[in-house]
């Protein structure tokens, strides 16, 4: 119960922020609540794998809550090495309160992991999945908030964004062959991340032209939908262990 209420408090806590942020008023309060929650959301995170004695990046729950934090923290990192992407990047706080109030949506039950899912590239391609979503999530907001100012650190992580989409894309076909002989199958899932990285791909293309940086939403839209909402629709090896 307690730790139910410590997430409502962190997913709100960040909506205020960003909310504070948006309006351009009490940054420096903004800025502190979400450090305090962004220490009790890794905490939540930290005491859920000491109990359960596995990494927390299994269940949906867990899915959703890690992604959160992970966005949360790459936001405050960004907005301290480079203050101007303080308020267009805040849109990624909105994100990140709600995943982490949608995450109470599932079950909080812990899954043991099977035979497929022991190994290390579990951890490196969840990892690059959370660090991806947090850039590309980052990348959208500045552009829908941009100004001449950021521009060009809004390029500077779309790039980013489409590294890290590759190299979770790449991790994850390696470590399909080792549990399962084979590096691609074409799963919906992966078809999905692969049209996800070809948009990137070519939304990067396109910034060679003026005035383009607004197609980012369109990759961004495809990311969203391949972690989040694909499972909803279709049934994949992935949702075997992340859709509970």
């Amino acid at each position: 119960m307690l730790g139910t209420t410590l997430q409502v408090f962190c997913g709100g806590a960040y909506l205020v922020a960003a909310g504070s942020l948006l309006s351009k008023r009490g940054f420096r309060w903004a800025i502190g609540l979400t450090g305090v929650a962004a220490l009790i959301h890794l905490g939540l995170i930290v005491g859920r794998w000491v109990e359960s004695g596995q990494l927390p990046i299994v269940s949906r729950y867990e899915d959703f809550t890690v992604d959160a934090l992970v966005t949360v923290l790459l936001y405050l990192l960004l907005q301290w090495r480079w203050s101007q992407l303080r308020r267009p990047a805040a849109l990624g706080l909105i994100f990140s309160g709600l995943l982490t109030l949608a995450a109470l949506s599932y079950s909080r039950q812990t899954f043991p992991l099977g035979p497929a899912l022991q190994t290390e590239w579990l951890l490196i391609h969840a990892q690059l999945n959370s660090l991806a979503v947090a850039v590309a999530t980052l990348t959208a907001s500045v552009t829908i908030l941009r100004n001449e100012a950021v521009e060009q650190l809004g390029r500077w992580l779309l790039l980013w964004s489409l590294w890290l989409w590759s190299a979770m894309v790449a991790a994850g076909s390696y470590w399909a062959s080792l549990a399962w002989g084979r590096f691609w199958a074409w799963d919906p899932v992966e078809s999905w991340a692969l049209a996800t990285l070809l948009a990137y791909a070519v939304v990067i293309h396109l910034q060679r032209r003026p005035r383009t940086l607004r197609w980012t939403l369109v990759p961004y839209g495809l990311l969203l939908f391949t972690t989040y909402g694909l499972l909803l629709m279709m049934h994949s090896l992935h949702g075997s262990y992340l859709f509970q």
